[in-house]
């Protein structure tokens, strides 16, 4: 004989009449359990969701270029193969008395020398001297310090070629240019630290002759 069905079983009821009758709107078992679960996974995948969108900034990462040590007597270029070069000086307990004195050529259209001048005690600063082809083609030139009293500083070199802007029916000649190995070594820009110089004597200055007879 078949199992007997009761008022207990699910999705049915015994009627007034002692028949068996269907639930209408009484939700089963099985959907009673399966909704906490759904929920719990909604939950979990919005927590998962909020915390990859709050760690996706932590990802990103600011390039800082440093520039790499200078010496005196050393001669800085660029060129197609490395058309820039960013240096620095070391650090320095100097005046307003005291320059530093370079020298410089720039032979191309868009190559530039910039020069920082930096003040390294708390509260310190940077001064920027330009140098553009064809404006300043080569010469000798220097930087100096603002002070009246001794105090740190740093001077920072930057010689570069700015990048040329191609139009689009000349992208690929220039790839092509590119992958051929036709890139050329010749500089067309140099750089030069003299060293830490009295200012009256900078880029071949005569020291002023002392008259005064005793």
């Amino acid at each position: 004989m078949g199992r007997g069905l009761n008022a207990g079983d699910r999705g049915l009821e015994r009627t007034a009449g002692g028949g068996i009758g269907v639930y209408a709107n009484k939700r089963s078992t099985s959907s009673r359990h399966l909704q906490p679960m759904l929920t719990s996974i909604l939950a979990a995948l919005a927590a998962a969701l909020s915390s990859v969108s709050m760690a996706a900034p932590a990802t990103e990462r600011s390039f800082v270029e440093l520039p790499d040590r200078m010496s005196n007597g050393t001669l800085y270029s660029i060129s197609p193969f490395s058309p820039k070069v960013f240096v620095r000086t070391d650090e320095f307990e100097l005046n307003y008395k005291s320059c530093v004195e370079f020298s410089y050529r720039l032979m191309e259209n868009k190559v530039r020398l910039r020069a920082y001048t930096c003040l390294l005690s708390e509260g310190g600063f940077c001064t920027l001297d330009k140098f553009a082809y064809p404006k300043d083609k080569e010469g000798c030139a220097y930087l100096r310090p603002w002070l009246y009293a001794h105090d740190r500083y740093s001077f920072y070199f930057a010689l570069e070629r700015r990048p040329r802007k191609y139009r689009i029916t000349r992208k690929k000649p220039q790839r092509v240019w590119k992958r051929n190995g036709q890139l050329s070594a010749t500089p067309f820009g140099q750089l030069e630290l003299k060293g830490i110089v009295p200012c009256d004597q900078v880029c071949g200055k005569n020291p002023p002759v002392n008259n005064r007879t005793t």
